[in-house]
């Protein structure tokens, strides 16, 4: 085996295709970027931000990591947080595979936590999620993300509007 073949190997199943984690990992990584030492991609923020997006009050200032140490706490993170949203959306495992990973994103960055999002959140419990895709973008980040640094937010919104209004259509 090359130099990491072999544990991209271990990320695939029986098929051929890459587990859900390991599914969700990728577009983490893909849409967070990495970033070694710790930085406030907004200065509002309470907390830094390093590595794939980890966030949170054990994220010093001065803080630097190791990719390595990146790739454990985006482990640990895409974990808890799918236990989390598992728990808070009632039908999150039963939705397409696009729908869940758009969703798990913006879990990830924080936009559709029920402290966030708490109407989407009922909607989309509630089985609405044509009005849960209106009731998403309807909201100051969103529409002030060019203001406030964050134009990148946006896609990744989108994303889960247009997933819920497609997901809509085959009910």
């Amino acid at each position: 085996y090359q130099d990491g073949e072999e544990e991209e190997r271990a990320n695939f199943d029986e098929g051929g295709k890459l587990s859900f984690i390991d599914i969700i990992k990728k577009n983490i990584r893909e849409k967070e970027g990495l970033e070694l030492e710790a930085y406030k991609p907004d200065k509002t923020e309470e907390h830094y931000t390093i590595g794939f997006g980890h966030y949170g009050p054990d994220v010093k200032e001065d803080a630097v990591i190791t990719e390595k140490e990146a790739e454990q706490y985006l482990e640990q993170d895409v974990v808890s947080r799918l236990d989390e949203i598992s728990s808070n959306y009632k039908n999150y495992s039963s939705f397409p595979t696009d729908l869940k990973v758009a969703m798990f994103s913006e879990y990830y960055r924080g936009s559709l936590t029920p402290k966030q999002s708490p109407t989407t959140q009922r909607l989309i419990n509630e089985g609405k999620y044509r009005q849960a895709a209106d009731e998403f973008l309807n909201n100051d980040e969103y529409r002030n993300a060019e203001a406030l640094g964050i134009p990148g937010i946006r896609p990744r919104m989108e994303a889960v509007s247009n997933s819920l209004r497609k997901y809509a259509d085959t009910l």
